[in-house]
């Protein structure tokens, strides 16, 4: 999870390049899908909650696709509700937690969006989540 607030945190400060080490494991496999999007235009997202914000969010432009990169900093699983998405979509997502890391990097899936446009998701502790806000 560090990995990938890391790098949110140095895009949104304006640093165009950074080398972070990581050995094998978890903050590897963050990095080679962060990698992919290199270059990648940050979005304007909004953030709320309880400071301090115990999901950490950043958006980005890959192509014609909105990314969103949600990063649980806790170690409690944590309520989201990404909100302003298409109404009864289903949205390609990316999950990296205790329970995929036998899977060796993120599990696929669909998230399905509300009939009022808004996505409610429990977040595993630590975990790193992907959504492709734009259904194909």
């Amino acid at each position: 999870a560090w990995s990938a607030a890391m790098a949110g945190y140095l895009a949104q400060a304006g640093v165009s390049e950074a080398a972070i080490a990581v050995g094998p494991g978890p903050a590897s496999s963050v990095q080679d899908e962060l990698a992919r999007c290199s270059g990648c235009p940050l979005l304007a997202i909004s953030l709320s909650g309880p400071l301090p914000l115990a999901v950490y969010a950043f958006g980005i432009q890959q192509g014609k696709t909105r990314i969103l990169w949600m990063v649980n900093r806790t170690e409690r699983p944590q309520l989201v509700v990404v909100e302003k998405l298409r109404k009864a979509a289903a949205l390609p997502m990316s999950r990296l937690n205790a329970a995929t890391l036998p899977l060796k990097g993120f599990a696929e899936s669909l998230a399905t969006t509300s009939r009022a446009g808004s996505l409610d998701l429990t977040m595993e502790p630590y975990e790193v989540c992907r959504l492709a806000l734009d259904a194909r």
